[in-house]
């Protein structure tokens, strides 16, 4: 019995010529359509933050970060300043209680905004698109429960929660006329802020900018129209932040609806 050699399987010669060589995108099945995804997996807004230098990327992030942090705290100076100036210390001073409860109001909804963009974010980087949309879906879920719990509970004691923090009875009228339409839609509150929190989890902190800066540009113009125009007293500074935000949450709106950002649990199909 003879033995094969090594020269038994040894495989014919391949010559490949270089117009043989296909690069590698064009072997990729063209993509047709528009895709049903938030969350693209080589999006350049998402791509450079694993390609910029640390520096650059501190920069990008927190100068406009920090631009919107006075920009949502510009809704009480503005606030107040209309309150002040068209109706009067009082109204002010009653106003000025209120704002613990508001503010508790945001630091919940930044609670939800931020724990759910860090779970998008952390997915998008390893490319788990279909976590990211679960979870995005979730926050979004989470807030608008949050929301409507906080309006039901608030507005039924918010004589007792006024009385908490020792809100006297002279300064309890404006206090209330100030919160009511603040905690009836507060759900916005929630929405806005975790739609914000999501564009800044894409890389998207110029977009997430715009929605804030829109907001509180029309929070002054609507001060202006429902205290001195119209004459509303404290609850037209209310009114005013309500439709400011409602504004912003609709050009947010507009944003994730279409193509069923953040809705759709596939990963994208290139």
């Amino acid at each position: 019995m003879k033995h094969a050699t090594a020269n038994t399987f040894k495989p014919a010669s391949i010559t490949v010529e270089p117009s043989d060589i296909v690069p590698l995108a064009a072997t990729e099945p063209p993509f047709h359509g528009k895709s049903h995804s938030g969350f693209q997996s080589r999006s350049q807004s998402t791509d450079s933050l694993g390609t910029l230098a640390i520096t650059a990327l501190y920069l990008r992030f927190a100068l406009p970060m920090a631009f919107a942090t006075m920009l949502s705290g510009s809704y009480n100076l503005v606030d107040s300043y209309f309150i002040l100036k068209y109706i009067g210390a009082d109204a002010l001073a009653g106003v000025t209680i209120a704002f613990p409860l508001q503010m508790m109001i945001f630091a919940l909804a930044c609670m939800i905004g931020n724990g759910t963009a860090t779970l998008v974010s952390r997915f998008l980087g390893a490319n788990e698109f279909d976590k990211a949309s679960q979870i995005a879906n979730t926050g979004f879920a989470l807030a608008l429960c949050c929301g409507v719990i906080v309006t039901v509970v608030s507005l039924a004691q918010l004589d007792n929660l006024l009385a908490f923090i020792g809100v006297s009875s002279t300064l309890a009228l404006a206090a209330t006329e100030y919160l009511q339409p603040i905690l009836c839609f507060s759900l916005f509150t929630f929405l806005l802020s975790l739609s914000g929190d999501l564009l800044r989890a894409q890389g998207k902190v110029v977009v997430m900018l715009l929605v804030i800066l829109l907001s509180a540009v029309m929070n002054i113009l609507f001060d202006t129209l429902f205290i001195a125009v119209l004459e509303m007293g404290v609850s037209g500074a209310a009114w005013a932040t309500v439709a400011g935000q409602c504004v912003s949450l609709f050009i947010a709106v507009v944003y994730f609806v279409p193509n069923n950002r953040f809705a759709n649990k596939q990963a994208l199909h290139r």
